[in-house]
């Protein structure tokens, strides 16, 4: 994997000194402003940098041209000013781990301090400006000298010579004088460093800069005290790095924090807050660069090992998602396959239990949840749409129904009183079969319309089969009467009364038998729920009554046709 360029990157700075070859007036009066020195004024000497048309030139050689460019290089302070560790960010919500950005930038590169010439020859023009300078003659006798072949050095150790600083091109106390100025220039550059750094809540973001400055310090081609700049700029290194070691020790917790939330299921909660850790480390800044690369990959590590645990987590619910869609697919599938049915108690069921197994199998895929669910609810509803249709008609039909019955009640009740018995059962006859051919009546009336009109014809039947108990006083009566006088029996029209009750006597059994059917026929057609249980218990009931009566009625009607069989005997 290439690695990812750091997401923050501190711009290069190049704090320069003045030309050394070309003193800017302004920097030398800003250097002798801050050394507590009087403003040197504008003289004829040091007014221009150009040569005089009558001084004499040194003719430029190979060598020369290649010393004079590298004097650029000698008084420059050049500083890349980098973090001592990346700035990184991790993905939000959804994205994928290894978007997490930035690792410690490798050394060296662009940032690596310049290599700085020794030796380098002083320029015509600045020593002509140091020139007009006696103090900075005497600074850089104090701290320099010219040998014999022209070298300005370093005063040296005993009986050593001293570091080569540059050479002489004109005039000797010129040069000590151009190099002392490039020292106080090196000076004040140091002294603006420390001014920003004692200002700044966040130090460690100058330490690149410091030690760009330390690198080359000990060799820097000018005269003073190098070791008491370079003793400052350790200083300032120390400094700076003081803060790094406290910001190591947070971003140590940020990474215990951060591993405490990599096997957390709580993915949207421990993804905001590993957001949240990231947002901490970026305030933190750097931290030691021998520490960068270690933590930054623990950091790293843990929200990388977190989203990828995320990630698989997700993809496991796409796929169950797209397992569920598969499933209720099938189930739209039989719910439409049933939206057409007119077994309106099998079909309903169906359909409730296929509400019940799509509730069970959990969520699809978010852009396709609503299309399925009006699929599955639209089948549903076109069967719950025609079935109340149905229903709707069945009730208006049996609310008629119920005028029509209401209107038979009031027949059979005129017919329950009458006294012409063959005539009046075989009306109840009639009306009866005109109940059966109605049809149903709403059911929370059905058992009063039918024991209204039930009632009625009882008490017609039960009135004519009081009579019913007559034969076996009549028996008695012929069984007792000597045979002279079973003529006188027969002339009284016994047995002809008898045929009768005898006939209604079984027109009563098979009214009951066929109430019984009906009431049958009524049970096996309930439907469950409601008040089925209470219905089933009342008809059950009502044929266990009706058949006890039928058994007694039988019972008659047997010792009637025995009365008659004896008549008919006695007649014979």
């Amino acid at each position: 994997m290439p690695r990812p360029r750091s997401l923050v990157a501190e711009p290069l700075l190049h704090l320069r000194t003045p030309d050394p070859n070309d003193p800017n007036p302004k920097d030398t009066d800003r250097l002798l402003a801050h050394r507590g020195l009087p403003r040197t004024p504008m003289t004829e000497n040091n007014a221009s940098s150009e040569p005089r048309d009558n001084e004499p030139t040194e003719p430029t050689t190979p060598e020369t041209a290649a010393a004079e460019a590298a004097t650029e290089a000698a008084g420059e302070v050049s500083a890349e000013v980098t973090a001592a560790e990346p700035a990184q960010e991790i993905p939000a919500a959804g994205e994928e781990a290894s978007e997490v950005a930035g690792e410690p930038p490798a050394s060296g590169g662009e940032g690596a301090a310049e290599e700085k010439s020794a030796g380098e020859p002083a320029s015509e023009d600045g020593e002509a400006h140091a020139a007009g300078r006696p103090e900075l003659t005497a600074e850089g006798q104090r701290w320099g000298y010219v040998d014999e072949e022209g070298n300005v050095r370093l005063h040296g150790g005993e009986g050593e010579p001293g570091r080569v600083v540059g050479k002489v091109k004109g005039n000797a106390e010129a040069a000590l004088g151009y190099f002392a100025l490039k020292f106080q220039q090196i000076e004040l550059k140091l002294a603006e460093l420390e001014s920003e750094v004692a200002a700044a809540s966040d130090r460690p973001r100058f330490l690149g800069r410091v030690q760009r400055m330390l690198s080359w310090m000990p060799e820097a081609n000018a005269l003073g005290d190098i070791p008491a700049l370079v003793e400052r700029l350790r200083q300032l290194e120390a400094s700076c790095g003081e803060h790094l070691v406290e910001n190591l020790r947070k971003k140590e917790e940020l990474c215990a924090r951060a591993e405490a939330l990599v096997e957390s299921q709580e993915w949207r909660v421990a993804a905001e807050a590993i957001k949240g850790l990231q947002a901490e480390w970026k305030a933190l800044g750097p931290v030691p660069r021998e520490h960068a690369d270690a933590i930054w990959a623990r950091f790293r590590g843990a929200a990388d090992r977190f989203f990828g645990r995320r990630q698989e987590h997700y993809q496991d619910l796409d796929r169950e998602r797209s397992e569920n869609l598969r499933k209720k697919e099938e189930l739209c599938a039989r719910a439409e396959a049933l939206s057409g049915s007119t077994d309106w108690r099998k079909a309903a069921d169906e359909l409730k239990a296929l509400q019940a197994d799509w509730k069970k199998i959990g969520p699809v895929p978010k852009e396709q949840g609503d299309a399925i669910w009006a699929r599955f609810r639209g089948a549903a509803d076109v069967f719950f749409e025609r079935r109340k249709q149905h229903f709707d008609q069945l009730d208006h039909e049996r609310a008629e129904n119920l005028k029509l019955k209401e209107g038979l009640c009031v027949e059979v009740e005129q017919l329950a009183e009458a006294s012409d018995w063959g005539e009046a059962a075989q009306g109840i006859k009639a009306l009866q079969a005109r109940w059966k051919a109605i049809g149903p009546v709403p059911k929370d009336q059905a058992d009063a319309i039918w024991a209204r009109f039930r009632g009625a014809c009882d008490r017609f039947f039960a009135r004519r089969g009081e009579r019913a108990e007559e034969p076996e006083r009549e028996r008695l009566v012929v069984s007792s009467a000597p045979a002279s006088n079973a003529s006188a029996l027969l002339g009284a029209g016994v047995l002809v009364r008898k045929r009768e009750q005898a006939a209604r006597l079984q027109e009563s059994i098979d009214h009951d038998r066929a109430n019984i059917e009906r009431w049958q026929a009524t049970l096996t057609g309930l439907r469950s729920g409601g008040r089925e249980d209470e219905i089933r218990a009342s008809l059950e009931t009502k044929i266990a009554d009706v058949t006890a009566k039928i058994e007694t009625k039988e019972q008659r009607l047997a010792e009637l046709q025995s009365l008659i069989r004896q008549i008919e005997g006695t007649q014979a």
